[in-house]
């Protein structure tokens, strides 16, 4: 019986392996059994059915455990989201590219041309400038009144003339409107006597355009003859990233006519410069300039292209201007020195000298908030407008900051002046009246103010409190408060909690 289901086992485990079935029968080997062993349970039974082996007896033979079979009760459904570590890895990765992206300035002023390539065909219904160019394609609208009455269309030809009834073609291309109006106004009055003449534009032509350079969209295109160059811009998809807005060039039969700065158009709203294109005109857009970098404090933290010559003040007018709470005395200017190092320079741009500090190719300019910055300062809490750190100067006393920040519901006759007053955050509070300050500046409570200190304003207190009652008040105070004008240090963790109260 063992040697038949040896022979059974080992035929099976050969047709597992493509064996052939003439194979004699010889003992298995424990690799063979452990082939047999590693297939499917499925398997290993279809396969002893097929020889007629009895696998269970088989594998108590070989002291193999038949698999246990589950039950119902035994099974647990669990619903798991096979999808959520790769959501969670897409939430992170949205995550920190809105990151990088507040992290990162743009250049200024890409994003108003920015557009599809499209016909740009302006309103007609806009009065015709006078200086308008008469060319192939306009049509001519003549209305004659008085003794003789006609209202006549005449399309320009292809060589620029138009043909006037009993008068022939005459030759109008390269006239200005002024100058189409005149004439044919004088043709009309000498050639029908007692009749007058009007003249205006009905449907204008189009013309052919470039735009060259660093075009997001470079090519030919057309447009309306009305078309300035702020609209052909338009129309090729605005000026790439790496193209210049403050050196655009409109070229003319192979020479620059006019150089536009788009900064006037973008930043004061001018259109003195928006020269009105010509067929065959060329918008060239050369490679960006110098640019700088300004953030932090200002109203329009972006990336700037300069000129040539500007200042730190020229880049923060840029910028539309700091906010009220810009750190100036701590202007931060990174700068790159010889391509070989990073310099950092801090300029104080409340001063001449600051403002009129010249920048270059590749600086990085940040006004900090004073909240931002760690020395030079004062902290006011309590009843001040508003709330947070001051700029410190040598010289600035008590009574300075009562005068400029407290509120009118501030408490005169309690605050107090914190002081850290060594390196192990020990603290000295000191408390002082501020109506006295304000009665009597420069006096001995009047103390001069230290730098991060901190001092607090309190609101006043609900009952009446007239004048009359402060002038009775002040003799007991003073006496009571005469013995606290100076309390004992404190750690910092005592600091918090006089704070928080």
């Amino acid at each position: 019986m063992k040697v038949r289901l040896h022979s059974q086992l080992l035929w099976l485990v050969l047709l597992v392996l493509g064996s052939m079935l003439s194979v004699p029968a010889v003992a298995l080997t424990e690799s063979q059994i452990r082939q047999f062993q590693q297939l499917p349970e499925s398997q290993q039974r279809a396969l002893a059915r097929e020889h007629g082996v009895d696998l269970d007896e088989l594998r108590r033979e070989h002291g193999q455990q038949a698999p246990r079979q589950e039950r119902p009760e035994d099974i647990q459904i669990v619903d798991v989201d096979l999808d959520r570590d790769e959501r969670t890895k897409d939430r992170e990765k949205d995550d920190e590219d809105e990151r990088e992206k507040k992290r990162d300035l743009k250049p200024f002023g890409y994003d108003l041309f920015r557009g599809e390539p499209s016909t740009f065909a302006p309103v007609t219904e806009i009065p015709l400038p006078m200086e308008y160019i008469i060319g192939p394609g306009d049509v001519i609208e003549l209305q004659m009144f008085g003794k003789e009455n006609a209202q006549l269309e005449l399309p320009v030809s292809r060589d620029g003339t138009i043909n006037l009834p009993d008068s022939g073609p005459m030759s109008v291309a390269g006239m200005t409107y002024e100058e189409l109006s005149e004439r044919l106004g004088r043709h009309v009055r000498e050639r029908f006597i007692g009749t007058e003449a009007s003249v205006s534009l009905g449907a204008l032509r189009s013309m052919r355009v470039f735009i060259l350079g660093e075009a997001r969209h470079p090519g030919s295109y057309s447009v309306s003859s009305l078309s300035t160059l702020s609209n052909a811009l338009m129309v090729s998809g605005g000026i790439s990233t790496t193209g210049s807005l403050r050196n655009v060039q409109l070229m003319r039969q192979g020479e620059v006519v006019a150089t536009i700065d788009l900064y006037d158009f973008l930043l004061r709203g001018s259109t003195e410069n928006d020269v009105r294109m010509q067929p065959g005109d060329a918008v060239f857009i050369p490679p960006v300039g110098e640019r700088v970098a300004i953030e932090g404090a200002v109203r329009r933290p972006a990336i700037y292209e300069l000129k040539g010559g500007e200042t730190l003040a020229d880049l923060v007018a840029l910028a539309g201007g700091y906010y009220e709470d810009a750190a100036l005395a701590e202007t931060n200017v990174q700068r790159v020195r010889d391509r070989r190092a990073r310099q950092v320079r801090t300029v104080d741009l409340s001063t001449e000298e600051g403002q009129s500090f010249e920048l270059s190719q590749g600086d990085r300019v940040t006004i900090p908030t004073l909240e931002d910055i760690k020395q030079n300062y004062v902290k006011l809490r309590g009843e001040v407008k508003p709330e947070g750190k001051r700029e410190w100067f040598e010289g600035l006393r008590l009574s300075d900051l009562v005068d400029r920040h407290m509120t009118e519901e501030a408490d005169l006759r309690y605050a107090l002046l914190v002081r850290e007053v060594d390196d192990e955050g020990r603290i000295e509070v000191r408390q002082f009246r501020p109506i006295d300050l304000r009665r009597a500046p420069g006096t001995e409570q009047d103390w001069a103010i230290e730098d991060t200190d901190e001092v607090i304003f309190f609101p006043r207190r609900e009952e009446k409190w007239t004048t009359e009652d402060k002038d009775k008040d002040w003799a007991v105070e003073q006496r009571a408060e005469a013995t606290d004008e100076e309390s004992t240090s404190e750690s910092r963790p005592g600091r918090k909690r006089l704070l928080e109260s």
